[in-house]
Order: C-alpha cells, then structure tokens, then sequence
C-alpha cells in the first residue's frame, strides 16, 4: 500500500501546513510547495518498486497493471493543480485553497484503493472515499446558490446509488458461498449452478456503480455536481472547480462513446445538446 501511504503523507503534509501558516503572503506557498510536494510524490510512485503486494489477505493487491492506471490518474491530478494555481489564488478562495488540495488528495487516495481492490468491502471504502469529498468540492463556491443546488443534487444521487450497491452486494455476499472476493464471484458466476437471484444481485451491483460513476444520461450538473461545468473545458482556461470539470467532462465523453457504440444514436445526440444548451 505504498501508494496510498505516499498520499496519505502528502495529505497530513499539506494539512499541516495549511492549519498552523498564518493567512497572508504565507499561504501564497501553500500552491507550489503543493504542486512541487505532489510532482515529487507521483515520481516515488512511479518508481520505488511495489507491484506483487498483497495485504489484508488478498483483499489488496497492487501489480503493474494497478501502478500504470495509479501513474495515469497522478498524471491527471497535477494537471488540475497546474491548472488551478490562478483559480485558487483568487480572493474568493485563497483562504480555503488548503481544503480544495485536502479534498483533491483524499478522493485520489479513494481511487488508488478502488484499483487495487480485489475484495468488495475495500472497493466500497475507495468508492466512498473518492465521492463524498466530490460533494464538499462542488459546495466550495458558497456564494453561489447554483453550487449549493449542485452539491444537494450530487449527494441525493450518491445516497441513492450507495444504497442500490449495497443492497446488491449483500445478496451477492449470501449468493456466492458468504465471499466479497472478486475471484470467488467471478467462480460462483461461472459455475453451472448460478441462480436467477445473483444474476437480479449483480444487475443491482452494477446499477449502484454505475450511477456512482454516472454512466447514465442525467444532466452532468445534476450528476457531477459541478456548478456550470457546461462552461469549461478539459483542458481550457479554468475559472474555477478544475477537478470536477475534468472528471465531468471525461465522464459526459464517455457516456457519449458508449451510446454511439450501442447504437443509441439519437440518445446520445439528444443528451449532448441538452448538456450544451
């Protein structure tokens, strides 16, 4: 879990940091000894060996397959805070860039613990980890009531997909011999004697993630929660919410992806003009 640990690290770093620095031109530091701190930490990563762990009995595994997607993901991330330094030195948010560089590091610690998971119990803790600091993220402009409506939206749609995946999984748990490994489920999916019910189970597993990673066509506001997210781009000139934005968008590309490789055309075309409307 060294991966997760170096993160961790850099979070306590960068609280700590932000808790005891007077505001003022000290905190002006806060943005590139965080930037610098999360370069440096994505190349120990990269580099300081760590595939073929196994801890938790089997229920984390890190291999080179986990490390490219962490690398990818850390590539992403320093793309947001490269691309937000001139966002969060704005007066509306410069006494709370701290928190936006907390929030950012615990959702990504999340998403490493979703890679590597191999048992659903640690799946769920990343899942949960990476969205509930999504919501605090998409309230963090408090003036603006669009942002309030998006952050009620987004957590609304959380509760009720977490529900949908937990109800799933524990039909899955008593369908498939009392495992949450993902080998065990994939043998009890597999055997000649897999039940009616665990295949309704895994439809609700799948319905729950799916709708926490909003792989369905709802509007990106009410989904992502990002409050005008309709007005950036990836990789455009950032105004504000430069990580939920890139999420968003990736996200809205992929659905649309996935509609046109179904034949879902019309779907597709109907959803991206009143994601642009």
């Amino acid at each position: 879990m060294l991966p997760e640990l170096i993160i961790l690290g850099l979070f306590l770093v960068v609280f700590l940091l932000d808790t005891f620095t007077k505001d003022g031109s000290a905190k002006r530091f806060l943005t590139p000894v965080t930037t610098v701190l999360f370069g440096l930490a994505a190349v120990a990563i990269w580099l300081i060996p760590s595939c073929g762990t196994e801890v938790f009995g089997g229920m984390y595994v890190d291999s080179a397959a986990c490390k490219a997607m962490k690398a990818i993901l850390c590539i992403g991330v320093f793309i947001v805070l490269l691309q937000s330094s001139e966002w969060v030195e704005s007066d509306e948010v410069a006494i709370r860039k701290g928190e936006f560089y907390e929030l950012l590091f615990v959702t990504l610690f999340g998403m490493f613990l979703m890679i590597s998971a191999r048992h659903f119990l640690l799946f769920v803790i990343g899942l949960e980890s990476a969205s509930l600091p999504l919501a605090a993220m998409v309230a963090f402009n408090k003036k603006h009531y669009q942002s309030h409506e998006a952050a009620f939206k987004y957590i609304i749609t959380a509760v009720f997909s977490s529900a949908v995946l937990l109800v799933g999984l524990s039909f899955v748990y008593a369908l498939s011999g009392g495992s949450l490994y993902f080998d065990d489920i994939r043998a009890a999916i597999s055997g000649s004697e897999m039940s009616g019910l665990l295949v309704v189970a895994l439809a609700f597993v799948i319905a729950g993630i799916g709708f926490k990673l909003s792989l369905v066509p709802l509007d990106s506001r009410c989904i992502s929660g990002c409050a005008h997210c309709d007005h950036f781009l990836p990789f455009g000139d950032f105004k504000g919410f430069c990580g939920i934005c890139v999420l968003c968008d990736f996200r809205a590309g992929f659905r649309h992806c996935l509609f046109r490789s179904l034949g879902m055309d019309d779907v597709c075309r109907n959803h991206i003009d009143h994601h642009h409307r």
